[in-house]
Formats: structure tokens, sequence, C-alpha cells
């Protein structure tokens, strides 16, 4: 009878034991999206917070432009106000960041970043470009990618004269098929171009509605289809959320 005793004790301290050990190692980590908040409990030996933050943050990042420093101008005038400068900051900060991001260890989080960063190389290779591109337009011929875009709209920003106002044309009749006001945009078109100075606002047009749309399209940006944040909430045991009222 001792010995059953015995017996009965060490397993019901094994049971005690290993109950404690889980709840010990059950953790609780808090997020936001723009409609909810989340807590959801994980375990502290697969992940660690760190990874866990890190790992949102990209997720957070998805969809939304890489870069914010002001690459593009409406006005010909504005173009000086163009700061070079300012990009490359901002791209050294962002680009350091999404490097330095410890996400969890699992294929999925690793492609993700991996995907950030190029989108975050490349847009900001273009956008580099098509700034200097407003003073110095040859320098687009360096971009390596979109090659039709270069062949539609770049010699003829590089040449100017009638090449570029026939571009300036298509380009501008283009817009008109999608606009609600196409009448408004060709009376505005045929004032800037009877002006002696209309090259300048057809630069900035094709600049922004030719070439920029066009090479935009090129660029692998990591889109937000909702499966990066599905994938987060299953790192989670479980997940308890609040919400606003639609």
């Amino acid at each position: 009878m001792k010995t059953i005793l015995t017996v009965l004790f060490l397993s019901l301290n094994i049971a005690v034991f290993s109950v404690g050990d889980v709840l010990a190692q059950t953790k609780t980590f808090s997020w936001e999206n723009p409609a909810c908040a989340m807590e959801g409990k994980y375990d502290s030996q697969k992940y660690t917070e760190k990874q866990l933050k890190d790992t949102w943050e990209l997720v957070s990042s998805t969809g939304a432009i890489p870069l914010f420093t002001q690459t593009s101008v409406f006005k010909y005038e504005d173009i000086g106000k163009l700061s070079v400068e300012d990009l490359d900051t901002e791209y050294r900060t962002v680009s350091n960041k999404v490097k330095n991001l410890e996400v969890v260890k699992d294929p999925y989080w690793q492609r993700l970043k991996k995907a950030k960063i190029r989108e975050t190389d490349e847009f900001y290779k273009l956008k580099r470009l098509s700034m200097q591109s407003y003073k110095t337009p040859s320098v687009l011929r360096k971009y390596e990618g979109a090659s039709f875009c270069k062949d539609f709209y770049v010699e003829p920003l590089v040449k100017g004269g009638e090449y570029l106002r026939a571009t300036w044309l298509k380009v501008n009749m283009d817009s008109r098929q999608q606009n609600s006001g196409p009448g408004r945009m060709k009376r505005k078109f045929d004032m800037e171009n009877a002006r002696r100075d209309w090259e300048k606002f057809a630069r900035v047009e094709v600049m922004n509605f030719g070439w920029g749309n066009c090479a935009n399209k090129t660029i692998p940006y990591v889109e937000n289809d909702g499966s990066a944040e599905m994938r987060f909430r299953k790192l989670f045991i479980s997940v308890k959320e609040e919400c606003d009222e639609p």
C-alpha cells in the first residue's frame, strides 16, 4: 500500500509541475489594426515578444508605400523643392529598419521580409531617378526596369520639341477617357499648348501620368490581401479582439 501511495504522490507532483510549466511559458501580446484591438496568448518558448512585435510591424507595412518623401510635382515651378538628399536619408532609415526586423523564424515570414526589402529598393531606385529626370530627363535611360515605359516616354522627354508635344497629347487624351470632366481637361490642355512655354506643362504631365504611372506598375509591391494578418493570428494559442462598431 505504501508503494502505491508513493507512486500516486509522484504522479501528482509531475502533473502539477507540467501544468505550472505550461502556464509559465504562456504569455500575452497586444496589437492593433485600424478596426480592432487584439490580445493573444502565445507560447514564449516558440517566439519572443520582439519577434512578434517585429513580425506585426512587417505585416502592418504591407499595402503601404515604402517611402513618403515627395518625389513628384504638379507644377513646374515646384521642381526645385524636390530633395534627393531627403529621399536618400529616408531610404537609408527605412531600409535599415526593415532589414533589422527580427521576424518569427519561419520561411513564410522570411520571404515576406525579403519581398518588403525588394519593394523598398525598387521603389527608391525608380523615384530617385524620376526626381532627377525633371531637370535631366536622360537619367531615365539608366533605369534597369520598365523597358516598355522607357521606349514610350523617355525619348520624348529627352528630345523635347514636337516629339514631346505628340506624346503629351496622347497622355492627355488617355487621361480624359478616365476623367469625369474630359471637356475641362481638353480646354486646359489647349490653353497650355498655346503658350510659348508649353513644354514645361508637357514635361510635368508626361512625367507624372505617362512615365510615372507606367513605371510604377512594374514595382513589385507587397499587396495587403489579408493573408499575412491571418497568418499572424495563427501564431497564437488564442486571440481576443475588441472592434469598433461599424
